[in-house]
């Protein structure tokens, strides 16, 4: 079980899917891993920090969408790139 900081979130805070996420990540993330739940990266504060030895660092982001709201986005029309941007390049560029 991974060690989470804060260990839960209390009534009123964070939203549904973020509790949700926060206890799927302690629950079945091994012992040597940390998530910090808003903890800041260069400025910014992504929902979730989770460090690991044979992950490193990832910051993940959560959305508390209706599947209404999913179907909607879905079926929007997308805009893509003729040369899309390396991943690398991508999240570079965005620190």
């Amino acid at each position: 079980m991974a060690v989470t900081i804060p260990e839960t979130l209390g009534p009123g805070v964070g939203t549904s899917g973020e509790q949700k996420v926060l206890a799927a990540l302690r629950g079945h993330l091994p012992d040597s891993y940390v998530v910090y739940y808003h903890g800041e990266t260069q400025g910014r504060r992504p929902a979730f920090v989770i460090i690991g030895p044979e992950l490193g660092v990832v910051a993940l982001e959560s959305r508390d969408w209706p599947l209404d709201a999913i179907a909607r986005v879905t079926s929007m029309p997308r805009q893509t790139s003729s040369s899309p941007e390396a991943p690398r390049e991508s999240a570079s560029r965005r620190l």
